[in-house]
């Protein structure tokens, strides 16, 4: 795996930003030239705000010297990043307040994604991992009763299109919650970890065995909570890959979940071994390569190369190198360059091997729209957008292979 596929698809603002990933100096002199030749800075600060980069941004553009950044763009980035400290701010103490409640009701709940990184392998320091809800994992006999006390106190539903009962038949956590101060945190109380019909063997159960309490792990946390707990740090990243790989379809959060793998690899204390086999177990072989693949091949964060052997799914290289291609052209959001949804699903499958890794018949879109980029244009228009449409995918199709170029990954 090397970073030349990414810088031949990744636009400079996604190449800029995904330098943030690591903030070793070495990477100092390629963001600087990056910033001062190349970047659209209103783009790349729309991308920063999209992927909740701008306080991150912000830190490394003050200590880099050449970056050359416009007067009136730093001014904006420096309210950007202030707002995203101030909101961690009050994420934290929204946490702090949640298990004030739990604690109330003599309730124990497990700290996931972004708020059990902070204190695993940030230090403490929400605004190192700037995220935009809390997720805590509750037992699913007592969420009911701690979602309506939450209610009673500085929590508010939040208006969503689905029914609660909705919810409760499909989804993995409850109706999401709103801070009533303005904030904008939202609360996501949890009693799986993936939505219903997913394959994958990673259950509270098994979380909650190898599970520790938050003060027991992290004696000088803030969040001074006796029933507040935190997952393994194996199952850390192991749930990290799974969500970006599945959850979101390897399109969705890519500069955090890099981030996140790459401040767990410096803990220097994964047990990788055990680690391999925890994928094996849980089916999450294929999440765990292309997360890590992707890692490496657009932020340069490397897993142990004895972990990449294991994991590789019974492919060529060649036919990896290809889908590789694609994942990294759809790797951020705001415009997918796959034409057709029906493409995008196949070419994911072909990676994935849900066949092979033992999933059934289960796919993340079948209950979730969000994973699908818009719909096809044959689906909503007639003979002359079906032909553009074919000849727009057999465009990509043929970028995807190597034999042509399909424009480098737009920014915005």
């Amino acid at each position: 795996m090397t970073q030349s596929i990414s810088r031949e698809v990744l636009g400079p603002e996604h190449q800029a930003l995904l330098l943030l990933v690591d903030d070793d100096p070495a990477n100092d002199e390629a963001l600087a030239t990056l910033l001062r030749e190349s970047v659209d800075w209103g783009a790349l600060i729309a991308l920063a705000q999209q992927e909740r980069a701008t306080a991150e941004l912000y830190r490394r553009v003050r200590s880099l010297r050449g970056a050359d950044l416009p007067p009136q763009d730093l001014a904006v980035l420096h309210r950007l990043a202030v707002v995203s400290d101030f909101r961690m701010l009050h994420l934290e103490q929204c946490l702090r307040e949640t298990f004030e409640v739990l604690t109330s009701l003599g309730t124990r709940g497990m700290l996931l994604k972004g708020s059990a990184l902070v204190y695993s392998v940030y230090g403490g320091a929400f605004a190192r991992r700037p995220m935009s809800d809390v997720d805590v994992l509750v037992d699913r006999a007592r969420a009911d009763e701690a979602h309506l006390t939450l209610l009673r106190g500085r929590w508010k539903k939040t208006p969503v299109p689905a029914a609660d009962e909705v919810y409760q038949e499909y989804h993995h956590h409850l109706p999401p919650l709103t801070d009533t101060r303005g904030t904008g945190v939202q609360l996501e109380l949890h009693t799986a970890l993936f939505a219903h019909g997913h394959p994958f063997a990673l259950t509270p159960e098994v979380l909650w065995e190898r599970a520790s309490p938050l003060l027991e792990r992290h004696p000088q946390s803030t969040l001074r909570a006796p029933l507040a707990f935190v997952p393994l740090l194996e199952h850390q990243l192991l749930h990290t890959c799974i969500h970006f790989a599945w959850s979101h379809g390897m399109r969705f959060g890519a500069w955090r979940v890099f981030r996140d793998i790459r401040a767990l690899v410096r803990t220097g204390a994964i047990d990788w071994d055990g680690f391999v086999d925890m994928a094996k177990a849980t089916r999450s072989v294929t999440s765990c390569y292309w997360t890590f693949r992707l890692a490496h091949s657009a932020a340069g964060v490397r897993v142990p190369g004895e972990v990449e052997c294991a994991l590789r799914p019974p492919l060529p290289g060649a036919y990896l190198r290809r889908l590789e291609r694609h994942y990294l052209l759809n790797l951020f959001p705001a415009a997918p360059p796959c034409p057709s949804v029906r493409l995008d699903q196949t070419l994911w499958s072909l990676g994935m091997l849900p066949w092979w890794s033992g999933h059934g018949p289960s796919r993340p879109w079948d209950r979730d729209e969000s994973f699908s980029p818009p719909r096809d244009l044959s689906q909503v228009a007639g003979a002359a957008n079906r032909m553009r449409q074919i000849l727009r995918s057999t465009e990509y199709v043929g970028a995807v292979l190597g034999l042509g170029r399909f424009g480098k990954l737009p920014s915005r």
